[in-house]
């Protein structure tokens, strides 16, 4: 009798071993589930945000304070968290390089350097002109390096880098966002800008030359610049005229 009662307990054990197993694995399979629908969950909130951001970018009156307060909140959780942040830290110092632009836009003195006014005060050397358009050249050359720069992927994943995000995040990252940055109408026309203006400055630059050149042949009178020959003056004309058409 006391084997029979052995063999009953086994069994009953075992069957409880095998329904606890069970349960686990149902537990984990929900889960799994759970974590699958949640993930899928954050992606299309992140997906969609990115889209908006895009609209942003490219709506004819662009709102920097609007976009501004968009980068600065954060719509997604875990692992997309880290790449939302990512993104839109990218954005916030390109954001930075566009305003760098802006500025020396707006404190750009170019036009003020073929003035008579300046002729009479910093010719017939123009040393410190000259240096002006030196020391401009090399502003604009670098921002507009530094702004090519920042569109292209290798620069992009940068901000990526070193956040411990598995093979599958940082491959969503690569193709939904680095290889996908959509340069702005504004970005657009702000490049085409900076070549204006280095052409510009070039111009600028062989208008001085020529009167640094030809320092001992012309004189400023009130508002007008006077040559001695005829040829002098047509080839100064010509230069302006170069400049007129920008």
């Amino acid at each position: 009798m006391a084997k029979k009662t052995i063999k009953k307990t086994t069994k009953k054990v075992s069957s409880k071993v095998v329904l606890f197993i069970v349960m686990l694995i149902i537990l984990a399979v929900c889960l799994i589930g759970i974590n699958i629908f949640v993930n899928m969950k954050e992606e299309r909130v992140l997906t969609t945000e990115i889209s908006s951001i895009n609209k942003m970018l490219n709506e004819k009156n662009f709102d920097e304070k609007k976009m501004n307060k968009k980068l600065s909140t954060y719509v997604t959780n875990g692992e997309y968290r880290v790449i939302e942040k990512a993104y839109k830290n990218y954005l916030k110092d390109n954001q930075k390089t566009v305003d760098e632009i802006k500025d020396y836009f707006q404190n750009d003195k170019t036009s003020k350097l073929l003035t008579m006014d300046n002729f009479k005060s910093d010719g017939k050397e123009f040393k410190t002109s000259l240096e002006e358009i030196k020391k401009s050249k090399e502003t604009l050359t670098q921002l507009k390096k530094k702004f090519n720069e920042q569109s292209k992927e290798e620069y992009v994943m940068k901000y990526i880098e070193k956040k411990d995000l598995t093979e599958y995040y940082v491959t969503y990252y690569k193709n939904q966002i680095a290889r996908n940055i959509i340069e702005s109408k504004s970005e657009k026309e702000l490049k085409k800008q900076i070549d204006i203006n280095l052409n510009l400055l070039d111009k600028v630059e062989k208008v001085l030359n020529y009167l640094v050149k030809n320092a001992k042949s012309w004189n400023v009178d009130g508002d007008t610049i006077y040559f001695e020959t005829d040829e002098l003056t047509n080839n100064y004309n010509k230069l302006m005229e170069e400049i007129k058409k920008q």
